[in-house]
């Protein structure tokens, strides 16, 4: 694991880099993007995942929609289940 944007990358030394939900975070991903590039191959491949906003995130939009409204229940229950497993 490293920072894309400062990670001591040997330049033209990898055919693939990979980011796994961490450009999303990056504080200039322009930046990183073009670090992670010199230290491609030719030919070389990025691969990444990262979220899309909310209003485009069914997976995240769906199901806080479907437990709005419900939030001071969770909180109760989440309250419970720590105190259980600090106990056991």
């Amino acid at each position: 694991m490293a920072d894309a944007g400062s990670a001591e990358l040997a330049e033209g030394a990898f055919d693939t880099l990979f980011s796994r939900f961490g450009m999303m975070f990056s504080d200039d991903p322009t930046g990183a993007f073009a670090h992670m590039r010199r230290a491609f191959r030719p030919g070389g491949r990025v691969a990444l995942v990262c979220w899309r906003g909310v209003a485009e995130n069914d997976w995240i939009r769906l199901p806080m929609s479907a437990i709005k409204g419900i939030g001071g229940r969770l909180q109760r229950y989440r309250y419970r289940a720590l105190r259980y497993f600090r106990s056991v």
